[in-house]
This record gives structure tokens, C-alpha cells and sequence, in this order.
């Protein structure tokens, strides 16, 4: 296993054991484990591993299995969690959020695999995503508010 590779897993690991609230808690958790890298390095592993940050610190990313596949649960959750309002503006879905949470959504959206997302552009608290026509940007603004509605039925 290659020195990045077994960094690479580390920070996978801490995140997923919730020790990773900010890059410096990352940077003295690897430290804890041998490895001794800087800030910039732990931002590019971040980045490579697809994490987000969210209210709770820094988690990974669950791709969808398979681009027709309904809503993952780790999307359907982030909706719930981070989206406010979604509005249609011509072929865009302009979604709020709260502040520090675009981005964290915006991921999430751009991995789910729907066909009416044909990218996103997040700043701090709005997204804009790009869909080929307005009736796909309506689909998708359907979508989102019937997520965001849903209530966690698991016991």
C-alpha cells in the first residue's frame, strides 16, 4: 500500500469515526497514526475523496448506484437537512440553503445521477442547477420539495 493510498484511508476512517470536525483535527489524527502532512495536503484528500462539510464536520460522499436509481438515503437526508426553498427560473432550479450548506448539497446532487441535473454552481447558500429544458427544471424542483416534505419513516 502506497504512502497515499494508506493516508487517503486514514482520513476516510477518521471522518467516518467522527473526528473530523475542521483539516486540523485531520492533520493531528493522522499525526496520532504516523503520518504528517500539511493543511494543503489534507485539503487536495479531501477534495480526491469526494467529502463534503457539513454542519457536523467533514463526511464522505455516497454515490448513487446506478443513474436511473431513486434518491439515496444520504441525499433524501441532506435535502431534509440542508434545503430551504427550491424555485424554478426558466431551465435553472435556484435552491437556498442555509449559510455554509450549498456546497455540501450541491455535491450530493451532482453525484445522484438524475437526468434532469445537467450540473450545479453553488456559492454559500444558493445553488444553481442547469437542466436541458424548463420542464426538466420543474421535474427537478418537483423531486426536491417532495424530498424536503418527506418525513424519516424509519423507526
Amino acid at each position: 500500500m502506497t504512502t497515499r493510498t494508506r493516508r487517503l484511508e486514514l482520513v476516510r476512517r477518521l471522518i467516518q469515526d467522527g473526528h473530523a470536525s475542521t483539516q486540523e483535527t485531520l492533520v493531528q489524527g493522522l499525526a496520532a497514526h504516523g503520518e504528517s502532512v500539511t493543511q494543503a495536503t489534507i485539503s487536495r484528500d479531501l477534495r480526491d475523496l469526494g467529502v463534503f462539510k457539513g454542519p457536523e464536520g467533514y463526511a464522505l460522499s455516497a454515490p448513487s448506484s446506478s443513474p436511473a436509481a431513486p434518491a439515496s438515503a444520504d441525499l433524501a437526508r441532506a435535502v431534509r437537512e440542508f434545503l430551504l426553498d427550491a424555485q424554478v427560473a426558466g431551465n435553472l432550479a435556484v435552491l437556498k440553503t442555509g449559510a455554509g450548506q450549498a456546497s455540501a448539497l450541491a455535491l450530493r446532487l451532482d453525484r445522484c445521477g438524475w437526468p434532469e441535473i445537467v450540473g450545479t454552481v453553488a456559492g454559500d447558500d444558493t445553488i444553481f442547477v442547469a437542466s436541458a429544458t424548463a420542464l426538466s427544471a420543474k421535474r427537478l424542483v418537483d423531486l426536491l420539495s417532495r424530498l424536503m416534505n418527506k418525513e424519516n419513516t424509519t423507526p
